[in-house]
């Protein structure tokens, strides 16, 4: 079967071959009076920049606190490297085809893991083994963590992230549950017209995606079913990218489709919107940042979109890769990161936005940050994009291309701009064939 893997944005593929490694040499046991790891090193590939990333007040990050205390417990060294999002599938792929294999696991997200599967080292007998607690996550880690590509785990997730609606809560109670509440009320808000806009989001061709997806997958659709038949271009496809078009040309500010992230999330925390419709990342620092949040201090809350709506659940999972020679050391590291404990101290000492339910509705998290209720609604109701699929990135930019065609008025028909993006898809896995049964 041809194989081909995505590593750069554009979605460039690269057909490597299927390495089988040994599984490499297991940690020798420590000397009379030394700690279990002594003499251990282990080197850690990450996303560079990302919140696990980025030192706090006291000028530490979070993998470096739990590098520090792994090492004072068991005596290993952990190295964390740190690449661009764009730079670290070429990075791994070439680490791994080379046979360089100098990465004992990863922190990234889980869609550039799909890509490597055959380079990553199955958890569920450490799991099994160490008793690590593997409840109180949020719900899309069980629906989507065991991969059915061979229905077996490979990460221990440590953020996850879905599409939101940030409101304000001067001019809102209460989020809707239909649709047909949710526009009533953004009539409601257009026609008072106490802001510019009723809402804001990013509208470039790749931040579209997300939005398309929230209404496709409220009609409880999915976009390929599981034996591999294309439904992205169906009539709740068409339904959806109406419904995109009707938020953007009723609602929202003119230049929209030109708007990139900071700028939707500048335009709520002005007061120039309503409702904020994406990524939290983006907002949350100027939201609580007293020096920014002037016109919006004390009046937001966050929420779920109506009906099951989302956009595409993301997650970065921590990983160890099968080369590894220190495979037990890397999972006792990566437990200690994403535990329940440690991952409560991540969001209050660091300001992570953890994988855990259990961390997002602490108390201690609650008091010192009311919204991440709403917020764990929001993460139980994410659906992954083109789970267990290597060749997602492809997926997502013809996905992303076609929307982008008929909003900037190169395609007038939408059906067309759809149909031609189920073309791409099903010439996809006509020559790249897929053994295992589509979950989404």
């Amino acid at each position: 079967m041809k194989k081909r893997i995505i590593v750069l944005l554009l979605a460039v593929l690269l057909v490597f071959p299927v390495l089988v490694f040994a599984g490499g040499e297991q940690e020798a046991a420590p000397a009379d009076g030394g700690k279990k790891y002594d003499g251990v090193e282990l080197t850690f590939l990450i996303q560079g920049g990302a919140e696990y990333d980025i030192a706090n007040q006291a000028g530490q990050t979070f993998m470096e606190a739990m590098a520090e205390e792994f090492h004072q417990a068991t005596g290993a060294t952990v190295k964390i490297v740190g690449a661009p999002w764009e730079n670290l599938m070429p990075k791994i792929i070439n680490d791994v085809t080379t046979g360089a294999n100098q990465f004992d696991g990863g922190l990234y997200d889980i869609e550039f893991q799909y890509s490597i599967e055959q380079y990553l080292e199955p958890l569920d007998d450490y799991i099994a083994r160490s008793g690590y607690d593997m409840t109180g996550f949020v719900q899309p880690v069980y629906d989507y963590g065991v991969w059915s590509s061979s229905g077996k785990r490979y990460g221990l997730p440590m953020t996850a992230g879905a599409m939101a609606i940030v409101y304000r809560t001067d001019l809102i109670d209460k989020l809707p549950d239909t649709w047909d509440g949710y526009w009533a009320m953004v009539d409601r808000l257009k026609a008072e017209g106490k802001v510019k806009y009723p809402i804001t989001l990013p509208g470039v061709s790749a931040q579209l995606v997300k939005m398309f997806l929230c209404y496709f997958w409220a009609t409880g659709d999915a976009t390929v079913s599981s034996d591999w038949k294309v439904n992205i271009n169906n009539k709740n496809g068409l339904y959806a990218i109406n419904q995109l078009k009707k938020t953007i040309m009723d609602y929202t500010a003119p230049g929209t489709l030109g708007y990139d992230n900071p700028d939707a999330a500048n335009e709520f925390v002005k007061g120039d919107a309503a409702l904020y419709q994406n990524w939290l990342g983006f907002i949350v620092p100027s939201l609580v940042n007293p020096d920014a949040n002037a016109a919006i201090r004390d009046k937001w809350a966050v929420g779920p979109f109506p009906q099951g709506g989302t956009g595409n659940f993301v997650q970065h999972n921590m990983i160890i890769m099968n080369a590894s020679k220190n495979k037990q050391a890397a999972f006792d590291y990566i437990a200690l990161c994403t535990s329940k404990e440690n991952q409560v101290r991540y969001m209050l000492d660091f300001g992570g936005q953890s994988a855990r339910a259990y961390a997002l509705t602490h108390p201690d998290v609650l008091a010192a940050h009311p919204w991440q209720a709403g917020f764990k609604q929001v993460l139980d109701n994410g659906r992954p994009i083109f789970p267990g699929i290597p060749y997602w990135l492809e997926m997502f930019v013809s996905l992303a291309d076609g929307l982008g065609r008929y909003f900037s008025g190169e395609i007038q028909d939408p059906q067309e701009a759809l149909d031609i993006v189920a073309g791409k898809w099903e010439t996809l896995f006509e020559e790249n064939p897929l053994s295992f049964t589509y979950q989404e």
